[in-house]
């Protein structure tokens, strides 16, 4: 049934007298109505029509289903009975016509629409905060029962709701621009799908399990539950941001211990490599002495010649890792001073600065490593020196 189909039926009938009776609706006809007309509109809206539609000055639709092609009678006495049958099957239909209020598909929703759309959207977003539903799938999931486990710090707490209800109570719900975008909220909220999906599911069923604890029951009456949206929806928002603080805490910290570890790693690897350039020198000696055979005055010239190059080289690489530690001091001092502007209450602060400190203190050490392999080095040559000259005028 298309949605002009059923238009020029509603234009047709919505002046008309009528009465209903028994799941059928009779219309009495005025004298200016087309009947073929009416019997192609009828055919169009998937109507199945019979020799009683269309009888004498009456016309008769029948609001079973079955009479309908696409199983849904788009036309309700009241709206009560639009209720039921949009919370049997938990969907709203396409088109509809509500006699007793004159109201369509085609108006503005009034409250009432509301109350339903409220009740509806409402038990589907507990379908999805429950640790278990009956049904578990499809678009009445949650309908008969809903149940919950939450862990709370008092220990974990179980709810029970049977989501059913009367239009009775239903037309009585209140609804305002607040509970309906807060419910919107919350859906939107349950129904963004990323990598913190999980953590707020759980968010929103810490913040429900606080806003009914007041109720020791196990069973909760579905009906007190729907009058709490509002405030769920600000509990949940009072929860879920102390939760991004803490993600944020959480992620602000790891970086700081990223940092530590890559320049601490920066730091021994620096000081390896100083200590491996160090190990040259006793290498050199060995090799340049077994060359040249020291035997005279030039052979432990050119040995010593050998050694002071060795060094002089091994020097200037030291001393270019004496920079590179300077570099990370200023590069340690400019990140960290990235987390001075946070809230000291977080711990954060604390966490940095301890930190910046110990790398401070691992890059002055290293520095100082790095002298030291200086010292040594020279004093290294400076020996040799000494040694080859008192071996030379001993020979002598």
């Amino acid at each position: 049934m298309s949605k002009s189909s059923f238009f020029n039926l509603y234009n047709i009938i919505r002046d008309l007298d009528y009465n209903v009776e028994d799941e059928l609706c009779r219309f009495k006809l005025d004298s200016h109505i087309d009947e073929d007309n009416l019997r192609d509109v009828l055919i169009q809206c998937d109507y199945e029509i019979d020799l009683s539609t269309l009888k004498g000055q009456f016309l008769n639709i029948s609001l079973d289903s079955s009479s309908w092609l696409g199983g849904v009678c788009p036309i309700f006495p009241s709206w009560e009975e639009f209720y039921d049958r949009v919370e049997w099957v938990c969907q709203f239909p396409d088109d509809f016509y509500i006699l007793e209020s004159d109201i369509s598909s085609f108006d503005e929703k009034p409250d009432e629409y509301k109350r339903i759309e409220v009740l509806i959207n409402f038990r589907k977003l507990l379908a999805r905060m429950s640790d278990h539903c009956v049904p578990e799938k499809g678009s009445t999931m949650g309908r008969q029962k809903l149940f919950f486990l939450i862990d709370s710090e008092s220990g974990a707490r179980r709810f029970d709701i049977i989501p059913t209800s009367q239009w009775e109570w239903v037309k009585e719900i209140r609804v305002t621009n607040e509970k309906i975008n807060s419910l919107k909220f919350l859906m939107d909220s349950m129904s963004l799908e990323d990598c913190q999906s999980s953590e707020r599911r759980s968010v929103m069923r810490t913040a429900f399990s606080d806003v009914v604890g007041y109720d020791e029951k196990i069973n909760l009456e579905f009906r007190k539950v729907v009058e709490c949206i509002e405030i769920l929806c600000d509990r949940y928002k009072d929860h879920h941001e102390i939760f991004i603080n803490k993600f944020n805490v959480s992620e602000i910290i790891k970086d700081i211990n990223d940092k530590n570890l890559q320049y601490t790693s920066k730091i021994s690897e620096i000081v390896s490599s100083g200590q491996t350039k160090a190990l040259a020198i006793p290498g050199a000696l060995v090799a340049i002495s077994a060359v040249l055979k020291v035997d005279g005055a030039w052979d432990a010239i050119g040995v010593l010649v050998g050694i002071y190059l060795t060094a002089a080289i091994i020097h200037k690489a030291l001393s270019v890792h004496n920079d590179s530690f300077v570099s990370i001091k200023d590069q340690i001092l400019h990140e960290f001073s990235l987390f001075e502007d946070l809230n000291e209450n977080t711990g954060v602060r604390e966490r940095a600065e301890v930190t910046r400190k110990s790398l401070n203190i691992k890059v002055d050490a290293a520095i100082k490593s790095v002298n030291f392999i200086k010292q040594v080095v020279w004093s290294t040559v400076v020996f040799t020196s000494f040694w080859m000259v008192a071996n030379l005028g001993a020979s002598f």
